[in-house]
């Protein structure tokens, strides 16, 4: 999936409790999956961003250890909630989005 940089919001370690930057946004084109990228950098690079679907379970769409995978996946239970309600527009701000967000 390709983003821009400015359509995302990006979550740090700290404020999610993973190993990863996890990036967030909001629904562009009404034909959009609701998805998060993860990256083991603090700026988006669409190379090393790797696509997490909100599936039940999540699923990655592309190359993760098994227990990053586990650990996002736990995340996006905790916080489906201010996700999908950031992504569909009922969070309208970042920063409501993001006091609401739990870290694991």
């Amino acid at each position: 999936m390709s983003d821009a940089p400015f359509e995302l919001a990006n979550l740090s370690p700290n404020a999610t409790g993973l190993p990863l930057v996890v990036f967030v946004r909001q629904q562009g084109d009404l034909r959009d999956k609701l998805y998060i990228e993860v990256s083991p950098l603090p700026r988006y690079n669409p190379a090393e961003a790797i696509t997490v679907t909100l599936e039940s379970p999540p699923r990655a769409l592309g190359s993760i250890a098994s227990t990053d995978l586990h650990r996002v996946s736990q995340w996006i239970e905790l916080n489906r909630v201010v996700i999908e309600g950031y992504w569909s527009g009922d969070i309208e701000y970042t920063e409501d989005m993001m006091s609401q967000i739990k870290a694991v």
